[in-house]
């Protein structure tokens, strides 16, 4: 089993705010991640994380947050 989780940020050639860009992840495609301006961050940029996950959930969560990022940026 797994102690910890994995981070890591994105940094995304979009117009939009990192702020507004997490609000749609969430509502729209079921996507939870933390907008890099929490961290001071200019531009738009996300922080990703995960942990233990099983693979077929990490798998759908990774294919939701592409195709998310795809829709929205």
């Amino acid at each position: 089993p797994a102690d910890g989780a994995f981070y890591f940020f994105l940094k995304l050639n979009s117009q939009i705010d990192d702020l507004e860009l997490v609000k749609q992840l969430v509502e729209k495609y079921r996507v939870a991640a933390i907008p890099g301006s929490t961290f001071g961050l200019n531009g738009c940029h996300l922080r990703v994380a995960y942990g233990s996950l099983q693979l077929s959930t990490a798998k759908a969560g990774i294919e939701r947050l592409t195709q998310g990022l795809r829709a929205i940026c």
